[in-house]
């Protein structure tokens, strides 16, 4: 009988092998993701490591061992020049002074424009929301001259102002918050409305608070933005000891003259406060960008 059941369902048989096979073809795939991006995350850490180990090189041997990926000596030369010869440590101030402003004033504007934008009717809503995410696809440079006439009319010239309040309204922030705030309940604000809390009430203990981890990923982008900008801060700025890290640094190298030791250096200090505010914040990062742990409410 047995022998006749098992001979009638010969499927059963194959089912080890299939769920075998099925699993050994997972595990396959598994390795090979991870190992592509074990690989992309190589590709990006390499330039990293290359200027760790080159600013810890006599200046001299920064070309000749450009090739060279092994560590081959260790100086401080180019740290103690950099500080020495640079306005370095006021450049690092600029730069924490600029980015924290820009990112603060840019979150606070795009989430009071995106809670307006996705929880009021009002006419013309949806083409005010269109033509300034139009305005994302103008090229900064179409704008400049506008922009430094602006500044200049208004005295915001050399400083710190005139670099941050011309382009406080981005339009990718006010995109993203007024998405992010679309997909809070509207339950939750409904249920304020009727215990007697007014509009600043609800935005700012419902909506603020669902907001915070959406905040944190465009301040972090917003921060990194900043940090990295090198052409708006060279149009406004005049004095060398107002610059940011990214107009001083790119001031070391020109047509006489190439300071590869201290740019090195100074490129790989100027890295540090960026990787330290993504780990510090990567969490809400994460968060923000997943846009997750709240009720899409259409």
């Amino acid at each position: 009988m047995q022998e006749a059941t098992t001979a009638s369902h010969p499927e059963t048989n194959n089912l080890p092998t299939l769920a075998g096979q099925r699993g050994g073809s997972a595990r396959r795939t598994k390795l090979l993701l991870s190992a592509f991006f074990l690989g992309v995350a190589l590709i990006h850490i390499l330039p990293f490591y290359w200027m760790t180990i080159s600013a810890v090189r006599p200046p001299e041997r920064i070309i000749a061992d450009a090739g060279n990926f092994l560590p081959t000596s260790f100086t401080l030369q180019n740290f103690q020049t950099l500080l020495a010869s640079n306005p370095y440590m006021q450049w690092y101030i600029n730069s924490i002074i600029l980015a924290v402003s820009f990112a603060a004033l840019s979150v606070t504007v795009c989430t009071l424009a995106g809670y307006a934008l996705a929880l009021y009717k009002f006419r013309g809503r949806e083409e005010l929301f269109f033509a300034v995410l139009g305005s994302q696809m103008i090229p900064f440079y179409l704008v400049l001259v506008p922009l430094f006439l602006i500044i200049v009319r208004t005295g915001l010239i050399n400083q710190y102002i005139g670099v941050v309040l011309p382009i406080v309204a981005q339009p990718f922030g006010l995109f993203y918050m007024r998405q992010y705030i679309r997909g809070i309940s509207r339950e939750l604000i409904d249920a304020g409305r009727v215990d007697g809390a007014s509009e600043y009430g609800i935005f700012g203990s419902i909506v603020l608070p669902l907001c915070k981890p959406g905040m944190s990923a465009i301040f972090i982008l917003f921060s990194i933005d900043m940090w990295n900008s090198l052409i708006w801060p060279l149009i406004v700025m005049r004095e060398e000891v107002k610059f940011p890290l990214s107009v001083g640094l790119a001031g070391m190298i020109s047509t006489y003259r190439s300071l590869f030791g201290e740019l090195i250096a100074g490129s790989l200090l100027a890295t540090v406060p960026m990787i330290l505010l993504f780990l510090i914040f990567q969490r809400q990062f994460l968060t923000g960008m997943s846009v997750t742990g709240v009720i899409v409410e259409k």
